[in-house]
């Protein structure tokens, strides 16, 4: 996993609203990414909500499904967080890993809890045959160990 790296971070201010793209964002502790609508203490707890305080997909997943499936979607459209690139999501459910430099103070470290289905809301916002497409490719859901910052570009490794 040396060259799997963090390539775009999606934030929504509110529900439904359309993503934005940041550079940077800080990662809360329990709650998620600061500035996501998701990040609330009160919905920590909600459907183990803090379970999936952070979500992730691979950029070659959207590529997979646009080339096999001929369905073109922009990445903030999968309405995760995070997006990597060279990193085998899929691997990382039940282990640690971080992103940033482990020698820096800000790294965060993430759990994952597990795989982060495509859903039904998924293919209403977009396209018929997303649901099926992203099957086996839809992210990762995951919780935080370590609070800190991350930054477009950092490295992901396992620990």
């Amino acid at each position: 996993m040396s060259t799997a790296t963090l390539t775009a971070i999606h934030l929504r201010a509110k529900e439904g609203a359309l993503p934005s793209l940041t550079k940077s964002a800080r990662v809360l502790s329990v709650i998620g990414l600061d500035g996501d609508y998701h990040a609330k203490l009160e919905d920590a707890t909600k459907k183990n909500r803090y379970s999936r305080a952070v979500t992730l997909i691979e950029e070659e997943a959207v590529a997979h499904v646009a080339k096999e499936h001929g369905i073109k979607l922009r990445a903030e459209q999968t309405s995760r967080n995070l997006l990597t690139r060279g990193v085998d999501l899929n691997a990382l459910v039940g282990r640690e890993f971080t992103i940033g430099d482990p020698s820096s103070a800000d790294h965060v470290v993430l759990r994952g809890t597990g795989l982060c289905h495509p859903c039904t809301s998924l293919e209403a916002r977009t396209q018929p045959g997303v649901k099926a497409a992203f099957k086996g490719k839809g992210g990762l859901c995951a919780e935080i160990v370590k609070p800190g910052v991350v930054n477009v570009g950092d490295a992901i490794a396992a620990r």
